[in-house]
């Protein structure tokens, strides 16, 4: 072996372990390595324990939608099979919306819109693209103007005094919430309309003490959701209808 290969070998060498010294060095002066989550700007996403470093943060315009175009690029020394299988268990189990394209994680407050592994051979890339809050929220949380849809309608059937109902809600607390609710299926007071050539159902109930929850089902099927304080009991009110 000639002098010229054995100094091409030695620098490939001194590379390598450079590069191996400057990842043990980012991973073990970190206050995220022995965590299993990582912190961004006050957003908290779940990771694999002992596995990254060399943290690179873009803005993500490959997901030009209204969620998640934060992206960070975690580098791991894990395998692409172990970091399959975290994905696997963690992402598959955590809800989703827009025919699974976006997750939410409710621990973390926090909703995914991709989550990969890449393999560049002698490391792995996780890729993460995320935003804090609940990017699933409007697929089942009725927006502000259901109540003037509902005066502009056409009713087609009424069980009891809605529109004293409608009167009651516009002047109470609308609540929010992070996650689908499930309303009790007894006791509803039930709506039937026609808006724009399109029917609707809507059912009212009492979602606990002083609270009454709003259901609206349109043609599609599609179920979304509302709930108001009125300051008394919500049970006693719906009755007095």
């Amino acid at each position: 072996m000639g002098d010229y290969m054995k100094k091409k070998i030695i620098i490939a060498i001194t590379t390598v372990l450079t590069c191996l010294v400057l990842f043990l060095i980012n991973v073990l002066v970190s206050n995220y390595f022995l965590k299993d989550y990582y912190t961004n700007d006050g957003v908290s996403i779940k990771l694999p324990r002992y596995s990254y470093g060399f943290i690179k943060t873009t803005n993500d315009l490959s997901y030009p939608r209204e969620c998640c175009n934060t992206n960070i690029i975690f580098k791991s020394l894990r395998s692409k099979t172990y970091l399959d299988d975290f994905i696997r268990n963690y992402i598959e189990y955590l809800p989703s919306c827009y025919d699974e394209s976006y997750f939410y994680d409710t621990k973390y407050n926090v909703t995914y819109s991709k989550y990969t592994v890449l393999n560049k051979g002698l490391y792995n890339e996780l890729s993460v693209s995320f935003q804090k809050g609940n990017a699933c929220l409007n697929v089942y949380t009725l927006d502000d103007k259901w109540i003037d849809i509902v005066n502009d309608s056409k009713i087609t059937e009424s069980t009891f005094n809605y529109k004293l109902l409608l009167s009651t809600l516009e002047q109470s607390s609308r609540l929010s919430f992070n996650e689908r609710i499930v309303f009790d299926e007894t006791n509803k007071y039930q709506v039937s309309g026609i808006y724009q050539k399109y029917g609707y159902t809507l059912y009212f109930n009492a979602y606990s003490s002083n609270v009454i929850g709003v259901t609206r089902i349109d043609a599609g099927e599609t179920s979304k959701y509302a709930l108001y304080d009125i300051g008394k009991s919500a049970e006693d009110f719906l009755k007095s209808l």
